[in-house]
């Protein structure tokens, strides 16, 4: 498994983790641009996410899950409050997958809790 912060701090959030044959996001707080070029520097690209998680849903954690939602297919797991707020930026419903903290999802190579 390898790790990358593609960014962190006040202006955006986000960090790439790769698997062996899945990887994933945990938050996407710049721009769509910004993280497809990320990645791209990292040897990957968005076609590769599995799924999205978002810790909460400040802009500097969401900003990019909008565009990103038109143009890739993946799922997005976050509490149910964050749920709500993606739902106000227009995220699609069925792209939203409701998690309880504590509980431990498995995401192709991942077990996320």
């Amino acid at each position: 498994m390898l790790a990358y912060s593609l960014c962190s701090g006040s202006s955006g959030n986000s960090y790439f983790i790769r698997g062996d044959a899945s990887s994933i996001l945990i938050d996407a707080g710049r721009s769509a641009r910004y993280i497809t070029s990320a990645l791209c520097d990292c040897g990957s690209g968005m076609g590769e996410i599995s799924a999205v998680f978002v810790t909460h849903n400040h802009s500097d954690h969401i900003s990019a899950l909008p565009v990103l939602c038109r143009q890739y297919a993946f799922d997005i797991f976050c509490t149910p409050g964050s749920a709500d707020a993606l739902l106000g930026v227009g995220i699609p419903e069925s792209r939203i997958r409701r998690i309880l903290p504590g509980n431990r999802i498995a995401v192709g190579d991942f077990s996320v809790c």
